[in-house]
C-alpha cells in the first residue's frame, strides 16, 4: 500500500508546485487540496483506449478531496486550459491525518476513473487480488474495497451531474 498526502508530497515527476488544503462541509465533509503544478521533471502520461493522455504537465491543477469517515479519495485533474481530464477515485484502507497535521490516504489498490462526460472504468482489480494472495490485504479489506467501489459508482459517480457539481463546490473553496 502507498500512503499519499493531499499536499502533493512524494510526486517525483513534479519539480515545482504550490498547494493549499482546506476543510469543507458539503454532501461529504473532509479535506480538499488544490495543487498548482508549475514545472514537471517529466510529463505524467498514461495509455488509454484512445491513445496517450497527459495527466501531469506544466500548468496543470490537481484538486483532491479526502472525505471523513470514508474509504475513498477523489482527484480531479485539470489541464492548463482548466478542462477536466478525469476524476480519479482511489479506494482507501484509511483516510487520516499524520502527526504533523497532513491529511493522507492509504491506497487500497482498487480505483475508479470517470472520463468526461460519463465513461466509467474500474481499474486494478488484479492488483487488489494479488495483494490479497500475498497477504497484504485481508479478506475483509478486499470485500470492503469492492463494496466501496460499487457504492461510489452506483450512488455518486453515476448520479447525473453529482460529481461535477461537487467538484465545482470544492474548487470554489480556493477562489478568493
Amino acid at each position: 500500500m502507498r500512503k499519499r498526502f493531499l499536499n502533493g508530497a512524494g510526486k517525483d515527476w513534479c519539480r515545482q508546485y504550490r498547494s493549499e488544503t482546506k476543510y469543507i462541509q458539503d454532501i461529504y465533509s473532509g479535506y480538499v487540496s488544490l495543487i498548482h503544478i508549475d514545472k514537471v521533471n517529466r510529463r505524467l502520461v498514461i495509455q488509454t483506449e484512445n491513445g496517450e493522455l497527459c495527466l501531469g504537465d506544466d500548468g496543470f491543477k490537481w484538486l483532491t478531496f479526502l472525505p471523513d469517515n470514508a474509504n475513498w479519495c477523489m482527484t480531479v485533474i485539470y489541464n492548463q486550459h482548466g478542462e477536466i481530464l478525469e476524476w480519479y477515485f482511489d479506494i482507501t484502507r484509511e483516510n487520516g491525518i499524520d502527526e504533523q497535521g497532513n491529511p493522507y490516504q492509504d491506497d487500497l489498490f482498487l480505483d475508479v476513473v470517470l472520463f468526461p462526460p460519463d465513461k466509467i472504468f474500474i481499474l486494478d482489480e488484479d492488483e487488489l487480488q494479488d495483494a490479497l494472495n500475498r497477504g497484504e490485504v485481508t479478506a475483509d479489506e478486499y470485500s470492503m474495497a469492492h463494496d466501496v467501489c460499487k457504492k461510489l459508482v452506483d450512488e455518486f459517480i453515476s448520479a447525473e451531474n453529482a460529481v461535477s457539481a461537487f467538484t465545482v463546490r470544492c474548487l470554489e473553496q480556493f477562489v478568493s
